[in-house]
């Protein structure tokens, strides 16, 4: 659901408990206290302009005694929303939504929430009546039209909870060779840190966890007393950038609405237990947030979340170049990547995928984790169920050539509010490579990668134009048809879906490699026709004629399309010939015969190769030597027609 970031552009997994009773109760109030209410209620809208949700609605729910108003119903469902509990959240929603003053904006806002909490075709209802509002509406519409696409993946994770998790939030996982860094609300020992008043909670440090010891906090010099956040390390981890609350020689600054943004900064390690002071990244600003690192192996281009001007609306994925020494301006990654909604928490896996998450690509309800290849063309993979639910699933990181790591969600059943999950992928790159299927020499060509998904869904997965090879990224449970086609050969095509064999094959936690050749046939290589002679029942009988030499073939009309098309063969003509019907006891040619006969005729004047075998059946009534001759007039009667008509009677 869209998240505001006005404070802390990570903090935005909270979980609620539901309490109905609350909801029921305060709405048959039955007495009126109006200065009672107006005092409230201004106490309880100045918080919440305050972001102060958790005051806001301690005092909204004691006006709401004093009075019902629907403004301030819809005000407790905002901030149970931005508070991130769909399900009380909802409640309120309901209780206003007969009201008929909920403006477009609510609707939409209480559409996300059902998603959220998994009532995708209530949402669905909502949203299809502001389809063309905003395209990620129609994102919305399209994804819950066709759910079943998240699940086609289901069997390519393997997850479960991390042991480092506490009762807090914990969050953000990024990957140092001596442990795994994360951001956490669990107290600091012997520090008191204030709380974070947009929900009553700590505020947020960077720790550690290392095999089998308690997670501490990152080395002295990153921490501060108020929000640290995502992080990422690089060159050897001598190196990191990470996010903070703009906090600058121990004083807070403030944008001009007096929100305390989010920064990004850098910093070297001195030594094995301090970093050098954090100095801030070029491009931050005091009136919006930059926060949220990824970064590439050379340390050369930095991926970052915003929600600066000039973006596509919410928080936008942005990146930068160091170029001789210095960050160049800004980039934002554009339309492929972001939307109207939020964009945020990027990774940067072997320096070519781009994990990240968003509210306003397809998904199942809250945060989603997607994936696109940064070199393609393609949309952002939507990662689907169970790495997905209709939580919020955010914050992964993935070690570089294996297909295991880490990622964060609040979904139902972990420790704490936000909790850390290991997840191991069955992840597959596939290579395509385009061969002359005669000479099995490469082939330069256009290839299309085609993802066929449930119900019925063909989704263009990678393309290349004049190339000779395709790679692509592929989870355990897809199926994919790879077209290829060349200049002077016949287009083909190959259908793949790895098996668990070959994934367990590759080993370890190894990405697993599967390559693949697609063969294509010289145009002029081979010819064949299909004589298709269709009897009665499903005895249907399929002939190749192949220049000079026909068969009959065994198998389907369909198969052998498929097997001519493996070997090369170019169909050039197809050719139905349909049985013919006598009437009881006669062997004179009908009318209807005459038709079909006339074609069998047109048919074997345009090859004098070709002889034909005439048959004839009778049904069982008579005796066997009377249907046997009678068989034979029938014969003779249609030999006797083609013969009148001009073919030879050897033939």
């Amino acid at each position: 659901m869209k998240k505001t970031i006005e404070i802390i552009l990570y903090l935005l997994v909270l979980w609620g408990t539901v309490q109905e009773s609350k909801a029921t109760g305060i709405k048959g109030a039955a007495k009126t206290n109006t200065k009672k209410f107006t005092r409230l209620k201004a106490k309880a809208d100045k918080s919440y302009e305050a972001y102060s949700y958790e005051k806001a609605i301690y005092h909204y729910k004691r006006a709401l005694k004093a009075n019902r108003e629907t403004s301030v119903e819809l005000r407790l469902a905002d901030s149970y929303r931005l508070l991130n509990q769909p399900e009380e959240a909802e409640l309120w929603y309901r209780a206003v939504l007969d009201e008929m003053t909920m403006s477009d904006n609510d609707m939409l806002n209480f559409g996300q929430v059902l998603s959220a909490n998994g009532k995708y075709d209530e949402a669905l209802a909502i949203y299809e009546q502001y389809q063309h509002h905003e395209d990620w509406v129609d994102d919305h519409v399209e994804a819950l039209s066709n759910v079943e696409r998240f699940y086609v993946n289901e069997i390519a994770y393997e997850i479960e909870e991390s042991l480092f998790n506490s009762l807090e939030k914990d969050f953000s996982p990024a990957l140092k060779k001596d442990g795994v860094v994360f951001v956490t609300g669990r107290p600091s020992s012997g520090v008191l840190k204030p709380e974070y008043s947009w929900d009553g909670s700590n505020f947020l440090d960077l720790f550690i966890a290392k095999d089998g010891e308690t997670p501490e906090k990152i080395h002295r010099g990153i921490n501060t007393r108020y929000h640290e956040g995502p992080a990422v390390f690089y060159d050897n981890d001598t190196k990191m950038f990470f996010t903070r609350n703009n906090y600058h020689k121990k004083r807070a600054g403030a944008s001009a609405d007096g929100v305390n943004k989010l920064k990004l900064y850098y910093s070297e390690r001195k030594d094995e237990d301090r970093w050098n002071k954090p100095q801030e990244f070029p491009y931050n600003d005091d009136h919006h947030s930059t926060g949220h690192p990824a970064i590439t192996s050379d340390g050369k281009t930095l991926y970052f979340a915003s929600d600066r001007p000039g973006g596509f609306g919410g928080v936008d994925l942005y990146k930068c170049e160091l170029i001789n020494g210095q960050w160049s301006q800004p980039e934002n990654l554009g339309k492929r990547f972001n939307t109207a909604e939020d964009e945020m928490f990027p990774f940067l896996h072997e320096d070519e995928i781009l994990y990240f998450t968003s509210t306003g690509h397809e998904g199942l309800g809250g945060l989603d984790l997607f994936r696109a290849n940064l070199s393609g063309d393609h949309s952002p993979r939507n990662m689907g169920f169970p790495l997905n639910t209709n939580a919020d699933d955010f914050g992964i990181a993935i070690e570089n050539g294996t297909n295991t790591g880490y990622f964060s969600s609040n979904r139902v059943g972990g420790t704490g509010d936000d909790d850390i999950y290991n997840v191991h992928i069955f992840d597959y790159i596939i290579h395509v490579n385009l061969i002359d299927g005669v000479t099995q020499e490469p082939l330069s060509g256009s290839i299309l990668v085609n993802e066929t998904l449930p119900p019925d869904i063909v989704e263009l997965w990678a393309k290349t134009e004049d190339a000779t090879t395709i790679k692509f990224r592929s989870l355990k449970g897809s199926k994919f048809e790879v077209d290829g086609t060349s200049e002077g050969y016949l287009p083909g095509d190959i259908k793949i879906e790895p098996e668990v064999e070959e994934k367990e094959n590759a080993g370890g936690n190894q990405i697993t490699h599967l390559y693949y050749d697609l063969p294509l046939y010289p145009i002029d290589a081979l010819e064949a026709e299909l004589i298709v002679v269709e009897n009665n029942g499903s005895n249907t009988q399929v002939i190749t004629f192949e220049r000079e030499s026909y068969q009959d073939y065994a198998g389907t009309l369909e198969e052998l399309r498929s097997e001519l098309g493996n070997e090369g063969k170019k169909i050039v003509k197809e050719t139905y010939l349909k049985n013919i019907f006598y009437d009881f006891d006669k062997y004179n040619i009908r009318a209807d015969a005459a038709a079909e006969l006339n074609e069998l005729y047109q048919f074997l004047m345009q090859d004098d190769k070709i002889d034909v075998s005439l048959s004839s059946h009778t049904d069982v009534r008579g005796s066997v030597s009377y249907n046997e001759t009678l068989a034979a007039n029938r014969a003779k009667a249609a030999q006797g027609y083609l013969i009148e008509k001009g073919i030879e009677e050897g033939r």
